[in-house]
């Protein structure tokens, strides 16, 4: 007895057969006489194989009906795991792109505002320039004046010893 209980505490139910499942489906759950409670009336122990065979029936419908459903679970679990470990590449990836975004972003303030720095240098020296050819402009009209001037003390100057002589003999004679 102690073998029989073991056996059927340690009974492999997810290998039941089809074909002893129909046996067992066909001949004894439709007999009304299978209940336990009817079968318990003449011996307790027959009671119990009662309700271990309709359990092991139960069990075999819900393990049909379950056994797809576990196998489309380990599916979706796996699918969801695959996803997931796409999801942390796209994830990774997209840190990538946004620090180097970061630095492209970072690059870009600092030519705008190099642009910007170098832009106003260049007004700068437009200004400058403006002004300077204002002055040139100016100072045009005073290179002429500035020539005549000197043509003028050349002439002086040319003239410079004939008038000392004149002058002195002025002076000697008017004494």
């Amino acid at each position: 007895t102690q073998n029989f209980l073991k056996t059927l505490l340690t009974y492999k139910r997810d290998e039941i057969s089809p074909a002893l499942m129909k046996r067992i489906r066909e001949k004894y759950v439709p007999d009304p006489n299978f209940q336990p409670d009817k079968v318990e009336t003449v011996s307790q122990a027959c009671a119990g194989l009662c309700k271990w065979t309709l359990a092991m029936d139960k069990y075999d419908v819900v393990a049909k009906i379950v056994a797809p459903k576990k196998q489309a679970l380990a599916a979706a679990e796996d699918q969801v795991a695959k996803a997931e470990a796409i999801l942390s590449a796209k994830r990774a990836h997209l840190r990538t792109v946004q620090e180097k975004l970061a630095v492209l972003q970072k690059q870009l303030d600092e030519n705008l505002a190099k642009k910007d720095e170098l832009s106003k240098q260049v007004m700068d020296c437009k200004t400058k320039l403006t002004r300077a050819e204002t002055l040139i402009g100016g100072l045009g009209g005073e290179k002429s004046r500035w020539m005549q001037a000197a043509k003028d003390l050349t002439h002086q100057y040319d003239n410079l010893i004939g008038d000392i002589l004149l002058s002195s003999g002025v002076i000697a004679y008017l004494g």
